[in-house]
């Protein structure tokens, strides 16, 4: 018989069997039978080669990214320890977390764990894999560039993916963030990706100008996302005056009070260092500052000389901003006038009927004792007191009116010279008495 290596081997009574032959034959030839030698007989064939072990190479795979492959072969020998051909069937103990196709190779599916099997003619042997997903790469989703003012959170939330070398998101993976010198809070400061691989947190900025948040996996690849603070200019989203409006001043003048702006944001609170500039309109004036900053309560003011226009505007606003109109108009010459002094004519003497020999002259002044021309002025002559001719008149350059007063009948006659809504003058005059007409006695 054969052993498994196909050697052949002899039991006890295969050899004393063939010993009893080998003497019969002889005794045969000794005694002079006259025949040759018989020949042993032939070993029987060995038995033909079978499938005995099958064995899989390697024993194990770990695959760390969905849609990564690993290749498994197989090993069949026959019962004499040679190798034997053949193609085994491959199987996978959990198709959703790895297949396997014909040839051995395995694609992982989703995170797990199990074992791959090879099968051949009764034979089976197997394989560990195990699916583990492992970052690769983390990108910003949303959230990136945004802007607010310093110690505010950004409108949006910083959210960032997280995926394999193969691009599939990895949840569960945990994501750190941490802001920069001068960047604020991060609110989580951890957080777990989920089922799309996505980690978000809210972003409170910090002093910096330009800031930046890192997001980070544990050992593994990270990504900053930026932003930067608003400038007081951009966090104004309304101007209102406080003071100011509605002033009046002659051409030339500035107004009584500065002209006085408030600055607030989307909450309605006030921002400092916004820059406001103001700029008159057509014919009206001139600003000074004409650019100004707000100060910690929001207000900016500007002193504002008036132009030559009666009704003139000033527009306050914030560059690519906000902007608010205040209003002035110019005093009318009438409005300026503070005081009419008697120039000349007062205390003349004519007859009833009679022109004074002089025009009486006023001057209207303003309130700093300067002439004021084109205000009118009105004289108007008391109970009995004649007639003013012009009744009205304007002032000249010199602050100048005058009118001719033709007397009544009074013995002592008053003209009221005065400016609409504003100051008056009294002018007397007398009649003359008859020993006053005599100019001459003739016998």
């Amino acid at each position: 018989m054969t052993d498994a290596t196909g050697h052949t081997r002899f039991t006890r009574v295969a050899r004393t069997c063939a010993l009893g032959a080998l003497f019969a034959t002889a005794i045969a030839v000794g005694c002079g039978e006259g025949e040759g030698p018989v020949a042993p007989p032939p070993p029987p064939p060995p038995a033909p080669p079978r499938a005995a072990s099958i064995e899989v190479s390697p024993a194990s795979a770990t695959l760390v990214s969905l849609g990564e492959t690993a290749s498994f072969g197989a090993s069949i020998r026959d019962q004499y320890g040679a190798a034997y051909s053949g193609s085994p069937a491959w199987a996978s103990s959990d198709p959703g977390v790895f297949t396997v196709d014909a040839g051995g190779t395995v694609t992982a599916v989703a995170n797990g764990s199990g074992t791959v099997t090879a099968s051949f003619e009764g034979l089976s042997a197997t394989a560990a894999v195990e699916v583990a997903q492992a970052a690769a790469a983390l990108a910003v989703v949303s959230g990136d560039g945004q802007r607010a003012r310093a110690g505010a959170a950004l409108p949006d939330p910083v959210v960032v993916r997280v995926a394999d070398a193969g691009g599939s998101p990895v949840a569960g993976a945990t994501v750190a963030f941490t802001p920069g010198e001068g960047g604020g809070a991060a609110d989580p400061a951890e957080a777990r990706t989920d089922a799309e691989g996505l980690a978000r947190t809210v972003w409170t900025l910090g002093g910096a100008d330009d800031q930046t948040l890192t997001a980070a996996g544990a050992d593994g690849p990270s990504v900053d996302a930026t932003a930067s603070l608003l400038t007081p200019d951009e966090l104004v989203r309304a101007l209102t005056v406080v003071s100011g409006d509605g002033q009046r001043a002659r051409a030339g003048a500035a107004l009584p009070d500065p002209v006085v702006v408030r600055a607030t944001d989307a909450e309605g609170a006030p921002v400092a260092g916004a820059t406001v500039a103001f700029t008159p309109g057509e014919g009206g004036g001139a600003a000074d500052p004409a650019e100004a900053r707000t100060d910690a309560e929001g207000l900016a003011r500007t002193g504002w000389t008036l132009g030559e226009a009666d009704d003139q505007t000033l527009t306050a606003a914030v560059a690519d901003g906000p902007s608010i109109d205040v209003t002035a108009s110019l005093l009318k010459p009438d409005d300026l006038v503070r005081a009419l002094t008697v120039v000349s004519g007062d205390g003349q003497r004519a007859d009833a009927g009679a022109a004074l020999p002089d025009p009486v002259v006023v001057r209207a002044i303003d309130a700093d004792g300067a002439p004021v021309a084109g205000a009118t002025v009105a004289f108007t002559p008391g109970e009995g007191g004649g007639a003013a001719d012009p009744a009205e008149a304007r002032t000249d350059a010199e602050g100048l009116a005058r009118t001719v007063w033709t007397l009544g009948e009074a013995d002592d006659q008053t003209l009221t010279a005065a400016v609409a809504d504003g100051p008056s003058i009294d002018v007397t005059a007398s009649l003359l008495k008859p020993d006053d007409l005599v100019r001459a006695l003739t016998v």
